[in-house]
């Protein structure tokens, strides 16, 4: 998968959610304002104060989701013109992953989280790709079945920054874990990186992603 490819399935998941998300304010501003041409024609049909307060409460909540999924479009955007070498934030990528395909992961039944860190964890490399490493992940969790909750914390482990990967619900644990447990190595990432999803063993079921140079050749499985 080229990381053209990478980007297209993260933007396509993210246009389908927002698009979602502007259905919920139009269809509950629609509500909003019939509730109060109701009241404004004073025929005896009065809208209940708590009804009205609920619509106003979802718009403002798909408002919020909506601006927190352009942000992150944003940041895929600017991530693309990064350097191979980054700045990257791993703590942001994990959020900015579990809002831009948050849709396509639902399809097959897999939740995506993060543990609402803000503290950043840096890494010298590019965001881009480590977001394909997180979508090669997701990917293999699909091939078994899906079923599960991920979730996503950017960290120091030896003093190699990464991802933790925690497999922590869903009825198709045990596969999606034994899944991962023997695919130490990913797809071939850009020429020159590779991406290793090693457990953690004092902390089963966790993994802990990590992307480095290889000086040479893109590996592979």
């Amino acid at each position: 998968m080229t990381e053209s490819r990478c980007m297209a399935r993260l933007l396509a998941s993210a246009v389908h959610e927002l698009r979602n998300i502007l259905a919920v304010v139009r269809e509950s501003t629609g509500l909003g304002i019939d509730l109060l041409d109701m009241e404004r024609k004073s025929t005896g049909a009065r809208p209940s104060g708590e009804r009205l307060h609920g619509v106003l409460e979802d718009s403002q909540k798909a408002v919020q989701q909506g601006a927190a999924l352009s942000d992150a479009m944003d940041y895929l955007a600017s991530a693309s013109e990064m350097e191979a070498k980054g700045p990257c934030d791993i703590t942001r990528v994990c959020h900015v992953f579990c809002l831009l395909y948050a849709r396509e992961a639902r399809s097959s039944k897999i939740t995506l989280q993060t543990d609402n860190g803000e503290d950043p964890v840096w890494a010298q490399f590019s965001p881009v790709i480590l977001l394909r490493a997180l979508l090669d992940v997701v990917d293999l969790c699909t091939s078994v079945g899906g079923q599960i909750s991920l979730r996503l914390s950017g960290e120091r482990r030896d003093r190699h920054e990464g991802v933790v990967i925690e497999v922590f619900d869903g009825t198709n644990r045990e596969l999606v874990v034994s899944a991962l447990a023997s695919c130490p190595r990913l797809e071939g990432l850009r020429i020159g990186w590779r991406a290793k999803l090693m457990p953690w063993t004092s902390r089963e079921p966790r993994f802990f992603l990590t992307i480095s140079e290889t000086g040479g050749q893109a590996e592979t499985n």
